[in-house]
C-alpha cells in the first residue's frame, strides 16, 4: 500500500529537493531544468540530499579532530616459540628477544634520547653514543646505558639486569634508588629494593645465539649480526646483495650452516677461503 506523506514530511521533502536541485544545477550536473515528478521521486531525492549533507558534515567533523599520536611508534614482538627474534635498530644497536617478549620504541635517531619499553626478556648490544643515552623502561625499573651489552628480564614485580660488557645504571622508579652495575654483575630490583650479585659462570647469554629468527631483515644486517656472535669466521657480502631482505629461523648455530640457508633461500652462491665466507650471485 502506498504511504501518503504528511504535511510536515512534504515540507521537509520540498526543502531538501530544492537544496539538492540548486546544488546539482550549481555543479553543472543538470543539463535541463528539473521539475518535481511526484512525491515518491521527491522523497527518494530528499533522502539522497540528506545523505550528502550528512557525509559532508562528517568529513568536516573528522577534518577538525585529530587523534593523539603514540610516541612509541614501533613495536617488535617475538611470537615464534623456541626462537630468539633478532633485529638491528635504526641507531645501529641490536636486540635479541626471547619468545613472548615485546619491545616498543620511538624514533631512535631524531629523538634526544634513545628510549624503549620492554615486556619480557631480551639481550641488548647497544651502539655507543655518548651524546644520546639508551634508556630501557622495564616495569618499575629504568635502565640507562651509553654503549654496552647486557640482558634484561622484566617479570611481574621484578627486573633482573645481567651485564656482559660495560657499565649500566639501574633506577627503581618507585623508590628513586639507583645503582651502577658492572661487567660480570647482576642487579635484582624488586619490592625489597636493588641487590647486586656476581654473575659467576653465567651461561645465559649463549641462548640468544640459538635459533636466531629474523623478520624482513636486510642481508647486510644479518651477516653483521652473525659476525658479531661467531668470531671464528667472517662473512663478506657482495655489496650488490646487501639490501636484499630475508625472513628465516636458523636452527643450526654455526655460520656455515646459516650461510647455506641464506644462499638456498635467496638463490645465491658462497665460497670459503680459510675463515672467510664470501656470498654473491
Amino acid at each position: 500500500m502506498k504511504r501518503e506523506l504528511s504535511n510536515e514530511e512534504r515540507l521537509m521533502t520540498d526543502k531538501a529537493w530544492g537544496r539538492l536541485k540548486e546544488r546539482l544545477e550549481r555543479d553543472g550536473l543538470l543539463e535541463e531544468p528539473v521539475t518535481r515528478q511526484n512525491h515518491r521521486t521527491a522523497y527518494a531525492l530528499a533522502i539522497a540530499a540528506m545523505f550528502i549533507l550528512m557525509v559532508t558534515a562528517g568529513l568536516l567533523f573528522t577534518g577538525q579532530k585529530e587523534e593523539p599520536i603514540d610516541t612509541l611508534t614501533a613495536r617488535l614482538f617475538n611470537d615464534t616459540p623456541g626462537t630468539t627474534y633478532v633485529s638491528k635498530l635504526d641507531d645501529g644497536s641490536v636486540i635479541y628477544l626471547s619468545e613472548n617478549t615485546t619491545v616498543k620504541h620511538s624514533d631512535l635517531v631524531s629523538e634526544p634520547t634513545r628510549e624503549i619499553t620492554l615486556e619480557g626478556e631480551a639481550f641488548f648490544d647497544i651502539r655507543r653514543d655518548a651524546s644520546k643515552p639508551f634508556v630501557i623502561n622495564a616495569g618499575d625499573s629504568k635502565i640507562e646505558v651509553l654503549g654496552t651489552s647486557f640482558e634484561v628480564a622484566c617479570k611481574s614485580g621484578e627486573t633482573v639486569l645481567s651485564v656482559k660488557t660495560g657499565l649500566v645504571r639501574i633506577t627503581q622508579i618507585s623508590t628513586g634508588k639507583a645503582m651502577l652495575v658492572k661487567e660480570g654483575e647482576r642487579a635484582i630490583a624488586d619490592a625489597g629494593g636493588i641487590k647486586i650479585q656476581s654473575l659467576g659462570e653465567y651461561e645465559g647469554f649463549k641462548k640468544y645465539k640459538s635459533k636466531m629468527h629474523f623478520k624482513d631483515e636486510s642481508l647486510g644486517n644479518i651477516s653483521e649480526i652473525i659476525n658479531r656472535n661467531f668470531t671464528e669466521t667472517e662473512i663478506i657480502l657482495d655489496p650488490a646483495i646487501s639490501g636484499r631482505e630475508l625472513t628465516a629461523t636458523f636452527s643450526e648455530d654455526n655460520p656455515e650452516a646459516m650461510v647455506r640457508l641464506i644462499c638456498s633461500a635467496l638463490n645465491l652462491n658462497y665460497t670459503i677461503e680459510g675463515r672467510v665466507i664470501k656470498i654473491g650471485t
